[in-house]
């Protein structure tokens, strides 16, 4: 869509021009990274979230709303 309007974005270091191969390609390239890094980090919290249930460390309070129900045995 940008390429379509001759839109340029401007970020922190430099500026885009989206109907440029060279800026486009650059712009994937950090998108994609930009993702993994998430995957990457969610990765790690889940991780740490593990770690810390083996040790018995983990608390987890129920949502908001949730009503907890004692069953009783017949």
């Amino acid at each position: 869509m940008y390429r379509v309007v001759d839109t340029v974005l401007i970020g922190p270091e430099t500026v885009y021009a989206p109907r440029q191969s060279n800026d486009r390609l650059l712009l994937g390239l950090k998108g994609s990274l930009d993702k993994f890094e998430l995957d990457l980090l969610r990765q790690r919290s889940l991780s740490a979230r593990y770690e810390k249930a083996k040790r018995g460390e983990l608390i987890v309070a129920a949502p908001v709303g949730s009503v907890k129900v004692m069953h009783t045995p017949l």
